[in-house]
């Protein structure tokens, strides 16, 4: 495990605002005021827009995962890494 890990809960973009870079903006600020953890997030497989988000800000997927919901469905989900320098 690295010495030093932060997590992105959650980035979410006000529909009036998407297509803007604000969340692009929002992972470059995380990744440069953090350069020096190992930055994990979790993403829905159905959330294209934000898995290219975050592979073009250096993030890789490190596995995939199905979670089971108490109504009976299932989401399924891409952790992503970006290594510290």
């Amino acid at each position: 495990m690295p010495e030093k890990v932060a997590y992105i809960w959650e980035i979410v973009t006000d529909k009036n605002y998407t297509g803007k870079g604000i969340a692009n903006h929002l992972i470059k600020y995380i990744t440069e005021k953090y350069q020096d953890f190992t930055i994990y997030s979790c993403i829905d497989l159905t959330n294209i827009a934000s898995l290219k988000l975050h592979e073009k800000n250096g993030f890789h997927t490190l596995y995939e995962f199905e979670k089971r919901h108490d109504d009976g469905s299932i989401s399924y989900h891409n952790m992503m890494v970006r290594e510290g320098k």
